[in-house]
């Protein structure tokens, strides 16, 4: 089964599988006045066979987009994005944290501690090793970008308490302007963001801005995980 078109979905490899999720699409334009779409569909792809699969989980969790996932050993880590909560309620962005078991498809809401990052979505999510992760960046909502930094200590594994801690960005002179809906990976010791500009950090957000602006990679420090 061929997964729908959609956007702002996660796509994480695991084995020979290629593990898609999440995303949301527009509606058909007739009948008018119709909502976008969120979806919470999990699709295989396997790389050996050349086939998509539909997995149906004995668990759900909620729909959403602009969210984040990561895999470490055997399970899905996903953060954050937007979610309908309710099924006639708004859209609202999230700070959750959801973990699916790559071997049973299971959901579980992880328990985390008690200051997470704010609610976001369109960030970045980086693997670190097997029980850490940081999280870089999203936007809030309208007029609300983030720059900081959150490490998830995964250390007590799944249906444990899993820890958040902010981190602290020495010299943010040469931090990347934006790291909102910008790709970001890990190399080595350092995470490298794809950005605008300083030089473009005051320019109107306008697309002939956008397309003029060069993208610059920014490192991060080696990362220090007490």
């Amino acid at each position: 089964t061929y997964p729908p078109p959609k956007a702002c979905a996660t796509l994480v490899s695991h084995s020979d599988n290629l593990v898609l999720f999440g995303g949301w699409t527009h509606t058909a334009p007739y009948p008018l006045h119709q909502v976008w779409r969120v979806f919470n569909q999990i699709h295989i792809y396997n790389t050996t066979t050349n086939r998509w699969t539909q997995i149906t989980t004995p668990t759900t969790c909620p729909p959403m987009a602009g969210h984040s996932a990561t895999v470490h050993g055997d399970v899905m880590v996903v953060f954050g994005g937007v979610q309908k909560q309710i099924c006639d309620g708004p859209f609202v962005s999230t700070s959750d944290v959801w973990t699916l078991d790559l071997k049973s498809y299971k959901w579980q809401k992880q328990v985390t501690s008690t200051d997470p990052p704010p609610p976001r979505y369109g960030h970045s999510q980086i693997p670190i090793d097997k029980d850490h992760l940081l999280i870089m960046g999203g936007c809030g909502g309208p007029n609300m970008l983030y720059t900081d930094i959150w490490l998830l200590k995964m250390i007590n594994g799944p249906g444990g308490l899993w820890e958040w801690q902010k981190m602290d960005v020495r010299c943010k002179e040469n931090s990347a302007p934006q790291i909102a809906f910008h790709p970001a990976c890990k190399v080595g010791s350092q995470v490298v963001v794809m950005s605008k500009s300083h030089k473009s950090r005051s320019s109107p957000a306008s697309l002939p801005n956008l397309l003029r602006a060069p993208s610059h990679a920014f490192g991060c420090p080696p990362l220090m995980m007490g």
